[in-house]
């Protein structure tokens, strides 16, 4: 069986967030956060000499299938699990020497119950009602068994499958549980196939790479990874989440490799929902959805991250509707943001806040939204390059739009100085220095224009009084001393 793996959300920030392929359907509440089962027994893991009891391996591997041994269906399959168990611990059986009894009990699976291997068909309870298996599913029943002879018997998984290890004698032989003929797999074997022929079966080791030697509990819980996993494939998180806390609870006390790999497996299926709401707009949804797991379970780094993101991505979304909209989104959520993300967002709110009071107070007076402006940009919180461009750039719009007011009103000069000021706040600012000279180039202009009516009348005084007026508001203007010099010798002639 290739084994399913949980899905790993990424998720992004603003618009760009990663998202599941296109959902075909999903629920209208959340999904339970209660595990789909309890168990008996006990949580604590047993050493590998001595592990969970037969009885324990089929009876939770029940439970995980969905059909506890305490229902009607799961009493009945249990009393077939234990038909096998007579056989394989009748005074005969215990006699075959181990190595011998640990390949019989292979045989006897595929004698007396397994039929057809079909990939996805993880659970114990239609193995044992019908027949059908796949790795896993036969893997758990040849882990029961063999312990029941009294073999050292040990689950392996890797990252596409799943079978079984013996030891006997200080040896450790491997048992592909897929195939009636898989003990010690990829030794050449000999095996009748009818009276007369023979026919040789050789399986290859190549599944059995990057293989990690593990609990009983956490081979058992394959069936539940397979099948959260299952769920998640159709879009259904009301099975999937049950089920994946279910699984997260019954290994909370395994090495610490194991439980870690079941939180974060578990981590994955509720961000995955939170992921599906987000899609659908539902950013407070899926904001809250995170804080009510970690409120469940507690919080994870994982969690966090996914949270703080969602958050920010709420807030970037509302800032759509308005700026108050966005406050409030940000300030209604239960769970805290973390460090750099609070900042981020509470920066973002500052931002579009000044930007809003600013265009308020531009509607009034452009030079006192520009002074506004100015005085924001020395908050502690928007000290960052980014920001300080932003605020610059809009206090340059405002001062931009009140010299542009005054050269509309023919008031060049007071233009000029509206620049000059704004250069003091912004000294880089290219568009105001080009803004102060076309100020002054059109002061000079409209001089210009003035004195060529004094002029063509005779009225020469009239026309260098203005001119050295001019001047004087304005020394630097090459075309205004052209036009005096002109004049005093045109006067001259």
């Amino acid at each position: 069986m290739k084994r399913t793996h949980f899905l790993t959300v990424i998720l992004i920030l603003s618009a760009g967030i990663q998202l599941l392929p296109a959902q075909t359907s999903i629920l209208n509440t959340f999904p339970s956060l209660a595990p789909e089962f309890e168990f008996a027994g006990g949580a604590q893991s047993q050493s590998h000499e001595t592990g969970l009891s037969p009885d324990e391996i089929i009876s939770f591997s029940l439970d995980f299938s969905g059909c506890p041994a305490d229902s009607e269906k799961g009493a009945a399959l249990f009393r077939k699990y234990k038909a096998l168990e007579a056989e394989v611990t009748s005074e005969d059986f215990l006699s075959l020497p181990q190595r011998e009894r640990a390949e019989s009990v292979l045989s006897l699976m595929y004698e007396r119950l397994l039929s057809v291997y079909e990939e996805f068909q993880t659970r114990t309870s239609v193995m044992l009602e019908d027949g059908t298996y796949n790795c896993v599913s036969a893997s758990i029943l040849y882990l029961a068994l063999a312990k029941a002879c009294g073999i050292d018997v040990r689950g392996q998984k890797t990252p596409n499958h799943a079978f079984c290890s013996v030891y006997i004698d200080g040896t450790k032989t491997d048992v592909e549980t897929t195939n009636p003929f898989g003990f010690n797999p990829g030794t050449k074997k000999e095996l009748e196939a009818s009276e007369n022929a023979r026919r040789y079966v050789v399986i290859p080791r190549t599944n059995y790479r990057n293989r990690t030697e593990t609990t009983d509990r956490d081979f058992i819980g394959l069936i539940g990874n397979n099948l959260v996993s299952l769920s998640m494939s159709r879009n259904d998180y009301g099975n999937a989440v049950p089920a994946a806390a279910a699984r997260l609870r019954f290994l909370q006390n395994e090495p610490e490799a194991v439980s870690a790999a079941a939180r974060t497996d578990f981590d994955n299926v509720c961000t995955n929902y939170s992921v599906i709401l987000q899609e659908r707009g539902l950013y407070a949804d899926a904001a809250d959805w995170i804080a009510a797991v970690a409120g469940e379970f507690g919080i994870t780094p994982a969690l966090q991250e996914v949270y703080d993101k969602t958050v920010y991505n709420g807030t970037v979304n509302s800032l759509g509707t308005s700026v108050s909209a966005a406050e409030e989104f940000f300030s209604g959520r239960s769970l805290p943001v973390s460090g750099d993300f609070d900042r981020d967002i509470r920066r973002i709110l500052f931002l579009k806040t000044a930007e809003a009071e600013a265009e308020r107070i531009g509607a009034v007076s452009n030079t006192d939204a520009a002074e506004f402006l100015q005085t924001a940009a020395a908050d502690s919180l928007v000290q960052d390059r980014d920001s300080q461009k932003t605020l610059e750039s809009l206090q340059e719009y405002y001062r931009l739009k009140r010299i542009e007011e005054l050269s509309g009103e023919g008031e060049y000069l007071l233009a000029a100085a509206s620049a000059e000021e704004g250069m003091k706040a912004m000294p880089q600012s290219r568009s105001l220095r080009n803004a102060r000279q076309q100020s002054l180039q059109n002061h000079a202009v409209k001089i210009h224009n003035s004195i060529v009516p004094l002029v063509n009348s005779g009225r020469y005084e009239e026309a260098a009084a203005l001119l050295s007026r001019g001047l004087e508001e304005n020394p630097s203007s090459t075309m205004l001393r052209n036009d005096l010099q002109r004049l005093e010798k045109y006067i001259a002639e």
